[in-house]
């Protein structure tokens, strides 16, 4: 009898232990329609979870292909965008360079000009200082009250120094002026000295030092004025803030508004032991990116195993109703293997991607903080030179302006130089002329006798050519002015009118109505005359010196013929 322990049971039955199944349970639950639909379900999944991971691939690689012509559109546009800039860069740097070689030239230029002008200031005071000393040699020497040395130029009265300016401004700059010389203007204290003033400004209207302040009249030296109406003109003077007061050509006070010009008088106290000699408009443009402002598309990479397996979570209860052990076990290991393989894969091209994408990223990143870098250099670096062509721009205005300041002051002493010689030099000539004796000769009735010639002053007034027709019929001409005794004595007969003279431009050259050639001399003439336009003809203006103007014009005229003996 066999021991019922070493029996053989059915290996199948044997390999079945602990499953409850029965050969009853296999055909109740385990009939073909069931295990198909299991199997219908599991290849659902593995598709997909291959059409999911194929569609997340084919995003990361259109993803990808729009990076990359980002990139390209980027590069294409900043490339023009960074020559652009370093070529506004060099030309801005040679432009600074041409600018700084004007601005060399142009103060090596200035330093030149002021150098002549110094030498001509130099050269006119030392003839001034000559024409001082002929002076003094031909002139007796002064005796009575009149006590001091003045400086050059200046004329003695008492203990005084009076210097009178042939400029016309205002009252306060007249009064800076006097003080830059340190005087003031005139103060008239006594009858005397206002006899002496107008005597110096007689045919002039002057500044004087009186203003009226508060309501009251006081001189620059703050000393209150009483008014007498033997200074003033009639009516005057009023009590008005704006007013100052003139010494006018009749003698008499007036007052005018400050900011009238006028010539003015300077007075300052005699020496009594000595003499004293008086600082790009460039427009920038910085690149903008556009794939800089693109936001970081942050893609991330879940759990691929996990989101394949959603929905497959094993219930024990399932397992314990459905599978066979061998062929469930082979048929979920093939589908596992399957699901995993098709995980791996597109899990390691979503990783290629996500790595590849991430790294594009970054050296976008790269890319657009170096172009930013460079450009914000570029912007730095234009800014930079636009801000030094402004300034150098601003320093060549500046020399400019200061070096044409500088010449009009260097002109104006000149001009004042001038006529300090003029007047020294009528000086000079008036007294070697007082010197030579009494004139001789005879002259008609109503001419006036200077030296040897006879002079014939008219009450109306015609043009240029129908004054010299007049003059040829009374058997002279148009007066012609050969020294410049005979210019002051014509200036004193025919001020303050406007007269004719027989001096005419042909053309070419200035004659006289004899034919003799005029050489131009500055000091005869206005300030910027003449010009030289044909058929102008020359008049003695109302301060004594020569204007051009068209013949036709009408004015007073002046006759000239040979003295009787």
């Amino acid at each position: 009898m066999v021991d019922p322990q070493l029996r053989l049971e059915n290996p199948t039955k044997e390999a079945m232990v602990g499953f409850a199944p029965q050969d009853s349970w296999r055909q109740r639950v385990c009939s073909a329609r069931r295990v198909t639909l299991v199997l219908m379900g599991l290849l659902a999944v593995v598709t997909l979870s291959i059409t999911v991971f194929g569609f997340v691939g084919c995003k990361y690689s259109t993803t990808l292909w729009k990076m990359q012509e980002d990139l390209k559109a980027i590069n294409h546009t900043i490339t023009p965008e960074l020559a652009a800039l370093q070529q506004n860069e060099t030309n801005n740097e040679k432009t600074l360079q041409k600018v700084e070689q004007m601005v060399k030239n142009f103060t090596e230029e200035a330093k030149k000009v002021k150098s002549q002008f110094q030498d001509q200031i130099k050269k006119r005071q030392e003839t001034l200082e000559q024409l001082n000393c002929d002076l003094d040699n031909t002139k007796p020497n002064q005796t009575g009250q009149e006590r001091g040395c003045c400086p050059r130029g200046w004329h003695l009265f008492q203990q005084s120094c009076y210097s009178l300016s042939f400029d016309v401004n205002s009252w306060y700059h007249a009064k800076q002026d006097c003080e830059g010389k340190e005087a003031h203007l005139v103060i008239i204290t006594s009858y005397e000295e206002r006899q002496f003033v107008f005597q110096l400004t007689k045919h002039y209207s002057v500044w004087i030092g009186l203003r009226c302040e508060g309501g009251t009249w006081k001189w620059v030296d703050e000393t209150p004025y009483t008014v007498r109406s033997t200074d003033w003109q009639p009516n005057k003077p009023r009590t008005n803030e704006q007013f100052c007061a003139m010494f006018y050509l009749d003698g008499l006070w007036s007052d005018v508004y400050c900011q009238s010009n006028y010539m003015w008088m300077c007075e300052m106290q005699a020496l009594q032991d000595g003499v004293d000699s008086p600082k790009i408009t460039g427009v920038g443009r910085l690149a903008t990116v556009a794939a800089g402002e693109t936001v970081d598309p942050q893609l991330r990479l879940g759990n691929p195993k996990k989101e394949a397996m959603a929905g497959f979570a094993p219930q024990d209860s399932w397992r314990q109703r459905v599978c066979s052990a061998r062929q469930v076990t082979l048929v979920l290991m093939g589908l596992l293997a399957v699901v995993t393989l098709s995980i791996t894969v597109f899990g390691f091209v979503g990783r290629k991607y996500s790595t590849t994408l991430w790294k594009m990223q970054e050296d976008l990143k790269a890319i657009n903080r170096t172009i930013a870098t460079e450009l914000a250099a570029l912007q730095q670096n234009e800014t930079n030179n636009v801000k030094t062509i402004e300034k150098t721009n601003q320093a060549v205005i500046h020399v400019t302006s200061d070096g044409k300041e500088k010449m009009s002051h260097f002109q104006d002493q000149i001009q004042k130089l001038e006529r300090v010689l003029q007047q020294l030099n009528c000086d000079l000539e008036d007294t070697k002329h007082k010197r030579s004796g009494p004139q001789r000769g005879c002259c008609r009735r109503g001419w006036h006798l200077f030296q040897q010639s006879c002079y014939w002053f008219s009450s109306a007034e015609k043009s240029w050519t129908e004054a010299k027709q007049d003059c040829e019929e009374k058997q002279a001409h148009l007066v012609i002015i050969t020294s410049y005794l005979e210019k002051q004595f014509v200036s004193r007969l025919t001020k303050p009118n406007i007269v004719w003279i027989g001096l005419k431009f042909n053309g070419q050259t200035w004659k006289w109505v004899d034919g003799t050639p005029y050489t131009v001399r500055r000091i005869d003439w206005r300030p910027n005359e003449p010009v030289a336009y044909d058929e102008f003809c020359t008049m003695i203006y109302r301060d004594g010196l020569w204007s051009e103007i068209f013949c036709q014009s009408r004015f007073r005229w002046l006759c000239e013929m040979q003295a009787l003996q």
